[in-house]
C-alpha cells in the first residue's frame, strides 16, 4: 500500500556501479533493535550495510554519513532529535518503520516529517491512528507510505505435529501492555467448564503492581494451581512443543509477533478483539468477551496445517523482505552519484 505526493526536494543517491550496491545505515534505540536485525543482516545480501544500536552520537552521525539510505527504526527519541537537527539527515534517503507504541505516545508530534522520505507501517491499524497525527502537525505529506508486516522466520519455528491439548500459552512481558488481568478472567472462565486446561505463562514482570496483583488474584480465585510462571524463556520454539493454544489479550497490537511465531508451530490463536485484530487474524479465532474467549477453546477444531498456513501466507520473512527490498530498487534504480527526485 503506498501513498503520498510528489515532493521538490532533490538529493544525492550514490551507488557502486560495479556493485550496484546502495549504503544502508540501520539507526535504532539500544534494546530494541530484535526487529531490525533479521532485515539487516539480509539486506547485507544485496547492500552495504552499516548497524547502529546504542546511543553513541558519534557512531550515529558516522553511519549516517557514510550511507545513501538511512533506515530509522521506531519513531522514537532517536528519530526526533535526528529530525529535527539541521544538518544530520541532509542529503540522504530515509525511511522510517513505525511499529505500535508509537503512535500512542506522543512521539509523532515531535518528528519532523519533511525529513522523511519513505514511511512504513507494520499494520493497517497502526498506520491509519498514525497518519491522523501526522497530518495534524505536517499539512504536506511528501512522503510515501507502505504496509509492511514484521515477518516469520518460518525456519525458526518449525512445525510440530500433535494431538489436540489442554496446554495454553501466554506469551510476553507482563504490564498493563499485555492486558494479563484480562487473561486471568478469561482462563478462569474456561477452567469453570473445564478445569483440566493449564495456562502458562512465559515472560517478566515489567511493573510490580501486576506481579503483587496476579499473585494476590490468583490466589483470590482459587487457580492457582492451574497457572505456571516461567520467565524469561530463551529457546521459545521448544517451549511451545507441548503446547496446543496460545492467547492474546492486549487492549493493542500491532501484530503480536509471539502469537504468529507460535501459530507457525501448529499452534491455535485465540486473540483479543484488540483495534485492528480482524485485519490481522481470522475472524474465527478472535473473542471480545471472556465467555466468547471459553467458547472458542472448547468449540474450535484442531487444524494445525491451517494455522501454520495463514502465517506462511501472509507473514513469511522472505516475502515481507521483497516487499522493503522493493523499496529499496525503486530509490536506487539507474541512478549513479546524480541528483534524483524523491516522489
Amino acid at each position: 500500500m503506498v501513498s503520498g505526493e510528489k515532493n521538490s526536494r532533490r538529493i544525492w543517491v550514490i551507488k557502486d556501479k560495479e556493485k550496484n550496491m546502495q549504503k544502508v545505515a540501520f539507526i535504532c534505540p539500544p534494546s530494541q533493535e530484535s526487529f531490525i536485525i533479521p532485515i539487516a543482516n539480509r539486506m547485507k545480501d544485496v547492500n552495504e550495510v552499516k548497524e547502529v544500536y546504542q546511543a553513541n552520537s558519534t557512531m550515529i552521525i558516522d553511519a549516517i554519513q557514510w550511507a545513501d539510505i538511512v533506515w530509522l527504526e521506531w519513531a522514537s527519541q532517536f528519530s526526533i532529535e535526528l529530525t529535527n537537527h539541521p544538518l544530520a539527515l541532509e542529503n540522504k534517503v530515509v525511511i522510517m518503520r513505525l511499529h505500535s507504541f508509537e503512535a500512542l505516545n506522543g512521539m509523532i508530534s515531535k518528528i519532523n516529517w519533511n525529513k522523511i522520505h519513505h514511511l512504513i507501517f507494520v499494520s493497517d491499524n497502526v498506520r491509519n491512528i498514525s497518519i491522523e497525527q501526522i497530518c495534524a502537525v505536517n499539512k504536506m505529506n511528501n512522503f510515501f507510505t507502505y504496509i509492511i508486516p514484521n515477518g516469520v522466520d518460518m525456519n525458526k519455528f518449525p512445525f510440530v505435529e500433535k494431538e489436540k491439548g489442554k496446554n495454553i500459552a501466554y506469551i510476553g512481558y507482563i504490564s498493563h501492555k499485555k492486558g494479563p488481568m484480562l487473561m486471568l478472567q478469561a482462563f478462569e472462565s474456561l477452567i469453570c467448564e473445564d478445569p483440566s486446561y493449564r495456562l502458562h505463562i512465559a515472560g517478566m514482570h515489567t511493573d510490580m503492581r501486576f506481579k503483587v496483583y496476579m499473585d494476590h488474584i490468583i490466589n483470590e480465585m482459587g487457580i492457582q494451581d492451574f497457572v505456571t510462571f516461567y520467565g524469561h524463556v530463551d529457546n521459545m520454539s521448544e517451549w511451545l512443543k507441548d503446547k496446543h493454544y496460545v492467547a492474546c489479550s492486549s487492549p493493542w497490537e500491532s501484530q503480536n509477533m509471539s502469537v504468529m511465531e507460535a501459530m507457525a508451530t501448529g499452534i491455535c490463536p485465540l486473540v483479543h478483539n484488540f483495534p485492528g485484530s480482524k485485519e490481522i487474524y481470522p475472524e474465527k479465532y478472535i473473542w471480545t468477551t471472556v465467555n466468547e474467549f471459553r467458547d472458542l477453546v472448547l468449540t474450535l477444531p484442531w487444524e494445525q496445517q491451517e494455522y501454520r498456513n495463514i502465517i506462511q501466507q501472509r507473514y513469511e520473512f522472505e516475502a515481507q523482505f521483497q516487499k522493503i527490498l522493493f523499496i529499496f530498487n525503486e530509490i536506487g534504480e539507474n541512478f549513479y552519484g546524480s541528483m534524483i527526485d524523491i516522489v
